[in-house]
């Protein structure tokens, strides 16, 4: 058991804690600005889907490396989950914060599409004869 792993860790959870200290006091503050309760709205849930998943990364470590009480197949397993959750969350919470935002008062409904290579948002309004005809908003590649 190396106690300069242990020191590293500590200062490195030290430095989340500050953080995540910050984040929290930022929130505060742009909550009292800001007046649109839906973009609040998704910056708190971005907020504590971070929180969270990025205070079991010290955890799995803690386990992992720590104090090897998890095998390293555990290991990659833990990280493999904790990464694509982070990584999926945020971009699921973002994408579906963003449909609202697109709709004008013609458009009807927007659709996300996203695939491993693009996202693309279509905005769907209604022709002359009444029939909905889609229109491509905004495509990522």
């Amino acid at each position: 058991s190396n106690p300069l792993k242990w020191l590293i860790w500590i200062s490195a959870c030290a430095m989340y804690s500050f953080l995540a200290g910050e984040l929290v006091r930022w929130y505060t503050r742009a909550r009292r600005r800001v007046s649109d309760k839906h973009r609040m709205q998704v910056l708190w849930n971005l907020l504590l889907l971070l929180g969270f998943l990025w205070t079991i990364y010290p955890i799995v470590w803690m386990l992992a490396e720590g104090s090897r009480t998890a095998s390293p197949g555990v290991e990659a397993i833990l990280y493999s989950v904790l990464d694509l959750s982070s990584l999926g969350g945020f971009t699921l919470i973002c994408m579906k914060s963003v449909t609202p935002l697109l709709r004008t008062k013609k458009s009807r409904r927007v659709r996300v599409h996203a695939s491993a290579s693009d996202i693309q948002l279509t905005a769907f309004t209604p022709d002359a004869t009444g029939a909905e005809m889609g229109r491509k908003i905004l495509r990522l590649a």
